[in-house]
């Protein structure tokens, strides 16, 4: 499975609504990348400014939280020491430190977020099913942290198309089974009219950039948003650890051949109406859709 950065998750294949798992070696766990700097940097703003947006957790959740920061450290000083410098009482990384022995009042998730490009959320098992209990969250795509904290999963993907009658019992299923020694991964996709990732309201900012979309410049106004998500068992407390990495791509760069545009294209006429409706694909497909139509009839005739 390749990693965000460079990923192109749109295949047909995967344009309908599945979680397609794959297995996750843990020497991959997370994506460091050449933009490590930035997102610390955005993080650290979203963390100053809007930190009861972007941080939560519930009584309880503590030692969950404890053992993902524990994880993370030691994820970091085995494998990205060319990045992170790690102390037993810190962590060093992208010029700034951040205690992770509580000396700073952070609590272990908010310590362990400001570490790693990803978003870490924590769920944990208890009536009605696997709820969220923690989250350090700077990049949600539309929706809000504290209007999703301490509900099951099936609350929380409500919105998603067959997540009540096909997708919802196969992750239960899933949650249930993950093992510690077997993490999975998987890859989601959207399109995007900025490359800002921290997106918690409506999308009506978009609705505004795109509203004179046209096929000759969709392709340049638009951003292709990949999100990388992990999910591993924790050994000690048994809450499963999901984490996002989230990449933003202009789109021009992401179709970089002819069989990237008949990808995309294909996948846009696969989805469903109930999977356009929910990436909210309506307000750009058109004018999308004609612009690939053009580019592939580019190179039939080069």
């Amino acid at each position: 499975m390749t990693f965000g950065a460079g990923a192109r998750p749109f295949a047909p294949a995967r344009a309908r609504f599945e979680i397609g798992l794959a297995p996750l070696d843990l020497a991959d766990w997370l994506e460091i990348g050449p933009d490590l700097a930035e997102v610390l940097q955005e993080k650290d703003r979203l963390l100053a400014s809007r930190h009861g947006d972007v941080f939560a957790a519930l009584p309880g959740s503590e030692s969950a939280q404890a053992e993902t920061l524990a994880l993370v450290r030691a994820w970091l000083g085995e494998r990205a020491c060319a990045t992170h410098r790690v102390t037993p009482d810190a962590v060093t990384a992208a010029g700034r430190t951040v205690h992770t022995d509580g000396h700073d009042g952070l609590a272990p998730l908010d310590a362990a977020g400001r570490l790693v490009p990803e978003d870490l959320c924590l769920l944990e098992a208890g009536e009605g099913g696997y709820r969220l209990t923690a989250a350090s969250l700077c990049a949600p795509a539309h929706w809000r942290l504290h209007e999703k904290l301490g509900h099951p999963m099936m609350g929380i993907h409500a919105p998603v198309p067959g997540w009540s009658d096909r997708l919802g019992p196969r992750v239960d299923r899933i949650f249930a089974n993950l093992k510690v020694e077997a993490p999975v991964q998987r890859l989601n996709w959207g399109l995007a009219a900025s490359p800002v990732t921290f997106t918690p309201e409506a999308r009506r900012d978009d609705d505004r950039r795109m509203a004179h979309l046209t096929a000759g410049d969709a392709i340049d106004a638009l951003w292709l948003r990949v999100e990388r998500q992990t999910l591993r068992r924790l050994a000690r407390t048994g809450a499963i650890l999901f984490t996002i990495r989230t990449v933003m791509t202009p789109l021009a760069e992401v179709l970089a051949g002819q069989e990237d545009v008949r990808a995309l294209l294909e996948a846009l006429e696969t989805l469903g109406a109930d999977e356009q409706r929910y990436k909210a694909f309506g307000r750009y497909r058109a004018a999308l859709v004609a612009a690939l139509q053009a580019r592939l009839a580019s190179y039939s005739a080069g």
